[in-house]
């Protein structure tokens, strides 16, 4: 974590697939990753007074020197203060929308932390699941993973081995596939395909009713996710019983997605809308989408200088406001 904001950019210029690692004693597999494209600062590990050895207790910001405390004692304010502030700062990543465990041509990395093979060392998992984190496991036991490689495929398996001897998965299988053609991911999103990865996002919660809108047939790749979004209030169409699947979304209507995606999620929504007022373009805002787009953009889920409420908006640029609504 210490070197996060220095390598995640490395990693996507270089158009790294996979990251496997050690050493952390618990099991995890990760979200594809990718950065958010944000200035952050970067940390070192400092050497501990005498010089001996490495200070294992607190990060450094290279830059200002200031330290900050890994390990906080219990009720100290201040060191877990402290703690928030270099977590928060390490937050360089942008969550890359997927479903399901197999993934063509992804823009964002793969991250694998192995347990112990041998059963020598465990340690215990943090308390809650990190954001980025899809799988994680300590079962005590030794665990080993199989990668198998093809010319345009890796798969992963991950395996325990239990105290008959016998091994059995303790994850699925994930695999990459690629194709040898390049996706962009800054071309504009259909509102079709911004509900889908929201879907996804959400976790592709099982849904029973129609979707009531005339130009949504039953039998679409699409219609889980807008029967989902329309049953929680999340999206309402762009007129009576229309949903307009293949119209571009634009930054006011994924504004708008995106605010009563986190009421229904219960995160709060009171902002001070200073960001948005700052905005040149504030006033030509339609009325409908101003709270959202006051919303979206002090809670830092749109980027840019302005408004532009009927800009097109990207699969990066989704995936973005998704990663930090969930940072909320």
């Amino acid at each position: 974590m210490i070197l996060r904001t220095q390598l995640t950019p490395i990693f996507d210029k270089y158009d790294i697939d996979v990251v496997l690692q050690g050493h952390d004693h618990t099991y995890s597999r990760s979200k594809l990753l990718y950065s958010d494209g944000l200035t952050h600062d970067n940390y070192s590990m400092p050497l501990n007074a005498e010089g001996t050895d490495y200070d294992w207790d607190h990060a450094q910001n290279t830059a200002t020197g200031e330290l900050y405390t890994l390990w906080p004692e219990k009720d100290k304010a201040e060191q877990a203060a402290s703690k928030k502030k270099f977590v928060d700062g390490s937050k360089c990543y942008t969550i890359e929308t997927t479903a399901g465990n197999t993934v063509i041509d992804p823009k964002g990395t793969l991250y694998m932390t192995a347990n112990s093979a041998s059963g020598s060392k465990f340690y215990e998992l943090i308390s809650s699941q990190q954001d980025f984190i899809a799988a994680r496991s300590q079962n005590w036991l030794p665990s080993y993973s199989v990668i198998t490689m093809t010319g345009d495929s890796f798969s992963i398996d991950t395996y325990q081995i239990l105290d008959t001897d016998k091994t059995e998965k303790i994850d699925s299988t994930f695999t990459i596939q690629k194709t040898g053609t390049t996706t962009s991911s800054d071309t504009a999103l259909t509102r079709a395909e911004a509900v889908t990865r929201l879907y996804n996002t959400a976790g592709a919660p099982d849904v029973s009713a129609a979707a009531s809108f005339t130009d949504v047939s039953s039998d679409t790749s699409y219609t889980k996710a807008v029967t989902w979004a329309k049953s929680n209030n999340i999206l309402k169409g762009v007129a009576s019983g229309i949903f307009a699947p293949d119209q571009k979304l634009t930054r006011a209507q994924l504004a708008t997605i995106l605010y009563r995606y986190a009421q229904a999620k219960g995160i709060s929504t009171s902002v001070s809308g200073t960001k948005f007022s700052s905005s040149s373009d504030a006033a030509s805002v339609p009325a409908w989408a101003k709270t959202a787009l006051q919303f979206s953009m002090d809670a830092g889920l749109l980027n840019g200088s302005t408004v532009n409420a009927n800009g097109d908006v990207t699969a990066t640029a989704m995936d973005f406001a998704l990663t930090k609504l969930g940072e909320q």
